[in-house]
């Protein structure tokens, strides 16, 4: 997204995205835990369940 709010970009469905300490990665919460590159790229399954991602 643009710092004016323009070109919003979807990069995954979920809840609770939280960024990884270098900016690399997105965690999201779906039915399980997903990771996923900045841009949605290459996601990653690596729980099974959870809540509160971070």
């Amino acid at each position: 997204m643009n710092s004016d709010g323009t070109g919003v970009t979807r990069i995954a469905a979920g809840y609770d995205p939280d960024f990884a300490p270098d900016g690399s990665k997105i965690v999201i919460r779906q039915s399980r835990l997903i990771l996923v590159n900045t841009d949605g790229s290459n996601p990653e399954e690596f729980a099974d369940e959870g809540s509160d991602p971070a």
